[in-house]
């Protein structure tokens, strides 16, 4: 699947996710309204379709209750999070070798998947580790700027992966979607080095269009 493809599938679900939600609360908003006026537990299940159960418990509660995440499937790296925290606490966080070791365990999930959750725990671990004395010399360089938090795609709430960076960083302005131009927008304003290898990506596919061989050497 290719990062559109990967993208507008997580914007899809995120949009009905939403809509669920939505949904969810204007039956809740329903049940309470009929109610009060004075409608019985029979007469407002026949009326919304909700089930009896669900009906009696919404009556206890102000809200929505929250529904309890679903245990997790083989297809997902949060099945298989205990030992992932133990072989992270080893010292093995690479992608790939995790991956297989957890292959060979039954996962039947993307690399993508777990490399968001492994993303998520350098972010975590980065909070709470204190800067070490090369970590101060390289914050203190003029030549080198560090992000201070990984690009979060404005659509789907999730990291941007390096993948998706790449293709953006090649591609031009008036070639992009509104999503991918927000994505890019997050990219540059987040991470120096994107904007600095998008710059030398524009200028080297202007180079080629206009077949001005000589000025590659102003790129090296």
């Amino acid at each position: 699947m290719t990062p559109k493809a990967r993208a507008d599938v997580a914007e899809q679900r995120l949009l009905t996710r939403r809509a669920h939600r939505r949904s969810r609360r204007a039956l809740f908003d329903q049940v309470h309204s009929l109610r009060k006026e004075g409608h019985s537990t029979t007469a407002i299940v026949l009326q919304t379709g909700v089930k009896q159960h669900t009906v009696g418990k919404w009556l206890k509660c102000d809200a929505p209750p929250e529904r309890r995440p679903a245990s997790p499937k083989t297809c997902s790296p949060h099945y298989f999070l205990d030992y992932l925290s133990r072989r992270w606490a080893e010292g093995c966080v690479r992608g790939r070798h995790l991956l297989s070791e957890i292959r060979l365990r039954g996962y039947t999930g993307s690399i993508s998947n777990l490399q968001r959750l492994l993303a998520q725990r350098r972010a975590e671990e980065s909070k709470r580790s204190p800067p070490t004395a090369v970590d101060r010399q390289v914050e203190t360089s003029p030549t080198i700027a560090l992000p201070v938090a990984p690009a979060i795609d404005p659509t789907t709430g999730w990291s941007i992966t390096p993948i998706v960076a790449a293709a953006l960083c090649i591609k031009p302005r008036g070639a992009l979607t509104k999503k991918q131009a927000a994505k890019v927008d997050v990219l540059k304003n987040g991470w120096p080095d994107f904007t600095i290898m998008r710059q030398l990506a524009m200028r080297f596919r202007g180079l080629l269009q206009n077949g001005d061989i000589e000025r590659f050497a102003s790129l090296a």
